[in-house]
């Protein structure tokens, strides 16, 4: 079995320095020193790891290293749109995950994060005809620090490895850094040389939990997740050069994470092979958590403060503003009304995608907003070694600091279902399960944000609402989706070149699910595409076709039929989620599992319900006492 080891980096740096992160300047400045959500200046991570790799490619020409070494694997290798876009439907495109895990390198001395204000350095563009400064080419520049001196920046690289092979990579790591000759900016005028570096090699220490066996009394826990560092998940592309990280994250990416770990820990090679019996080397130390793996449900975490134990609920799209009292008073919910309603002032109430804020109502149900960060970057062209022309980026990441605070930290929930199994077999297996992730277990995200987690005995509960005025009609079952769910099956729809009725569409999956015990009344709902990368990685269907998942707060009111059975299968459903409907799983071969070519099964948090709120019944007397039915 492999361990974590941690290579501690201190780079002697002289000043002076800019390292700018692509954040915005400030008024009188063009290029201001990168700082960290926590405000501490910062050499970013990617900007040392593409220094690092810029300097090895070069000793590697020259048979620097022996053995040689695997720069692809250390440092790993993206699939560009290009690629992706020329794929056929029978490859599989996966981004090739680097071995190394970069932090960003801070001051050593702490004293140095507040720079004077009226530390500023001037830069022109020469004309190169006239030899004098060009028109409107003056640049300001934020200088932290006194030119001259030699500022210290810590850092760690760390990486799973056995001992021998751990010496030889701080070896040559080491041998990388010293060929570097400068960092930051502006190198050409002599900014950022490099004096010197020192490393030095470790084995992270981990410590097992003395309590291993889960209660009785519960069939699962819950996952409480702190961040180190800015996190950016999934990816909402905003135009071609804009990625808006998600504020949620899905079951799927905390357990494609721990997969990825679990191969890493075993030195399964590639890293990206699937958790089975088929995989030996994760097989011969975790035999139970290897063989019940895909039948782990990781619920999606959401964002909370750190002192709040429950878990948020998604606000229903049934939910509405109106334009009477106070804003805490507001909001209503429409899902029980049976014919459209206006407010006091006789307007009709707006829409939650219509509405310009809702803080208040966030804090309502429980969740805690980030502060966004922006960082903006551009591709290094090989040869110049100069921003490479149209290549410039910005991704928005979320810090794990809740917005509008003085630094208050969030959390993020979640909750892990085991299968149902005998005694003996579900505390080995929860063992197995808290004896790996306690060996090194720490990164998550598109860019392998570090964060360090604690583990509760029980699952977390809902954030605790205000009680109904009213109880629900026992012929009634209001159904919100606390996660994106796959309900139909867009490209069956799509081949019958009709406009599709949503309400027949959703009525016949409610009636598959539920064997006839329900009829679905009215619905609350929103759709999306979920394609690209996604619908490459995962070939479902014989061409391309991206998945048309229904958005999480989507509300189907539904009448019960059978009510004696409608209650039993709400139950299950209420604790296993929604599964997929036989239009997909019927696409899937014998011989393989629908995990293996659909991301969204609820083994991966997606379908998550909650039924008979008491928001649906409290919030909507106050609107209309008498329009509450079918």
């Amino acid at each position: 079995m492999n361990r974590k080891y941690e290579l501690q980096v201190k780079l002697s740096v002289k000043a002076p320095l800019i390292s700018s992160g692509g954040g915005d300047a400030v008024r009188n400045l063009n290029q201001v020193f990168y700082q960290t959500a926590s405000g501490e200046l910062a050499l970013q991570h990617s900007h040392i790891k593409g220094k690092l790799l810029e300097a090895m490619l070069e000793l590697q020409k020259y048979g620097c290293f022996f053995p040689i070494i695997d720069l692809k694997s250390l440092f790993g290798q993206g699939c560009s749109k290009d690629e992706i876009s020329i794929a056929s439907p029978e490859s599989t495109f996966l981004p090739h995950r680097a071995r190394l895990h970069f932090s960003d390198f801070l001051l050593a001395d702490k004293s140095l994060n507040s720079p004077p204000d009226q530390h500023r350095l001037t830069k022109v563009c020469i004309n190169s005809i006239t030899g004098t400064s060009k028109e409107n080419c003056l640049q300001v520049i934020e200088n932290c620090f006194k030119s001259g001196d030699i500022v210290v920046w810590s850092g760690v690289i760390s990486f799973f490895s056995k001992s021998e092979e751990a010496a030889l990579i701080a070896k040559n790591l080491t041998l990388g850094l010293k060929w570097i000759t400068a960092f930051g900016g502006s190198k050409g005028s002599g900014f950022g040389r490099l004096e010197s570096v020192t490393t030095e090699l470790y084995q992270a220490d981990f410590f097992l939990p003395q309590k291993s066996a889960i209660p009785e009394s519960h069939d699962g826990i819950s996952l409480h997740l702190e961040f180190i560092d800015d996190l950016l998940i999934g990816g909402i592309t905003r135009g071609t050069n804009f990625i808006e990280s998600e504020t949620v994250i899905p079951g799927g990416v905390i357990k494609g994470s721990l997969a990825r770990f679990l191969n890493r820990l075993c030195d399964t090679v590639p890293d990206t092979e699937a958790i089975g019996l088929k995989n030996r080397n994760v097989v011969d130390h975790f035999p139970l958590l290897t063989k019940y793996f895909s039948a782990l449900q990781f619920s999606h975490a959401f964002s909370v403060s750190t002192a709040q134990e429950h878990r948020p609920v998604v606000i229903p799209f049934s939910a509405v503003k109106t334009s009477v009292g106070e804003e805490r008073d507001a909001y209503f919910d429409i899902a029980l009304l049976q014919k459209p309603s206006l407010d006091g002032n006789n307007k009709a109430p707006v829409f939650q995608v219509n509405w310009k804020n809702s803080g208040f109502l966030q804090e309502y149900f429980g969740w805690a907003s980030c502060e966004i960060l922006n960082k903006t970057r551009t591709a290094i062209d090989p040869k110049t070694r100069r921003a490479k022309d149209e290549s410039l980026y910005t991704f928005q990441y979320i810090t794990p600091f809740k917005a509008g605070s003085e630094k208050e930290k969030v959390k993020w929930i979640a909750n892990l279902r085991f299968p149902d199994l005998e005694p003996p077999e579900q505390e080995q297996l929860f063992g197995e399960f808290i004896k790996a992730i306690h060996q090194g277990w720490s990164v998550l995200g598109k860019r392998g944000s570090r964060f360090s987690f604690t583990v509760r005995d029980s699952l977390a509960q809902d954030v605790i609402l205000p009680l109904s005025e009213v109880a629900y009609d026992k012929d009634i079952a209001v159904v919100a989706l606390q996660s994106d769910a796959l309900m139909f099956d867009g490209m069956a729809i799509a081949a019958h070149h009709q406009k599709p009725d949503l309400q027949s569409i959703y009525n016949d999956y409610w009636q598959e699910i539920t064997e006839h015990s329900c009829d679905l009344v009215r619905i609350f709902a929103r759709q999306k595409f979920s394609g690209g990368y996604l619908a490459k990685r995962y070939k479902l269907y014989q061409h391309y076709y991206p998945f048309i998942l229904t958005e999480a707060g989507s509300v189907f009111v539904l009448k019960i039929n059978n009510r004696e059975k409608a209650e039993k299968i709400l139950l299950r459903l209420r604790e296993k989620g929604l599964p997929l409907p036989s239009t997909i799983t019927r696409r899937v071969p014998e011989n393989r599992e629908p995990w293996e070519l659909c991301p969204f099964v609820s083994e991966n948090g997606y379908g998550e319900i909650r039924i008979n709120q008491p928001w649906h019944c409290s919030r909507l007397m106050q609107v209309n006492p008498e329009g509450a039915g079918l």
